[in-house]
């Protein structure tokens, strides 16, 4: 079956993400004024979120989620996720971010019908949000990814590679303590339909998961 990416993900997006990355970040970094007035938490507010102001957030991860081969719950299997998610964007208006991110999926526990079952996934996410005064923030994901699957059932292994698209939403609160660093939570749900790469098959995977972070405000003050 051919791949829904023409180059694996696993290695040259991958690269490239990294490169555009820290690109930005040091040439954001680079803009930024060493003067910053007594820290107002409103006020931090409105110096992060305004337009132009760059993002650069690390979230961890966890998570429970169905991996199954139709809409209905039967033969499903069910995963407890960890995942690791670096994003970098920029604030189109105020309030208004828009960015990408790079999703690392594993799991870590697993209970269903198979003796042994373990996925991996990596998927890069456009990403936007929209935050509120209050904190409040609300999150869009449109994303693509490959991974792959081991299971194990009356002792017969099968490791199988896929493509996937993912589409998630999610709702958070975000605490501005200084001028520069906030710390966020959130809650979000996702939902990922894959396609094997060797066989003429499918699944789908959806969850909810919790995230912790702490982001870091690029430009100028």
């Amino acid at each position: 079956m051919a791949r829904l990416l023409p180059f694996p993900i696993s290695k040259y997006f991958r690269v490239l993400f990294f490169t555009v990355f820290f690109g930005c970040w040091q040439n954001l970094v680079a803009q930024e004024n060493d003067t910053i007035p007594k820290d107002n938490e409103v006020q931090n507010f409105l110096s992060q979120t305004r337009q132009g102001k760059g993002y650069l957030g690390f979230n961890f991860g966890i998570g429970l989620g169905f991996r199954n081969e139709n809409l209905t719950f039967s033969n499903s299997t069910v995963l407890v996720e960890v995942n690791f998610m670096p994003t970098i964007g920029i604030f189109v208006f105020n309030g208004l971010l828009i960015g990408a991110s790079y999703d690392n999926f594993n799991s870590v526990a697993s209970f269903g019908y198979q003796d042994f079952y373990a996925l991996y996934l990596q998927n890069i996410n456009f990403t936007t949000r929209y935050y509120t005064k209050g904190g409040l923030f609300l999150e869009g994901q449109l994303g693509v990814g490959q991974g792959n699957e081991n299971f194990k059932r009356f002792n017969n292994e099968t490791i199988n590679e896929f493509d996937s698209k993912k589409i998630a939403f999610g709702i958070g609160l975000a605490n501005f303590w200084t001028r520069k660093f906030n710390f966020e939570l959130m809650l979000k749900y996702s939902v990922m339909d894959a396609e094997y790469n060797s066989i003429s098959d499918d699944f789908s995977l959806n969850g909810l998961r919790l995230s912790a972070g702490i982001s870091y405000s690029l430009g100028k003050y």
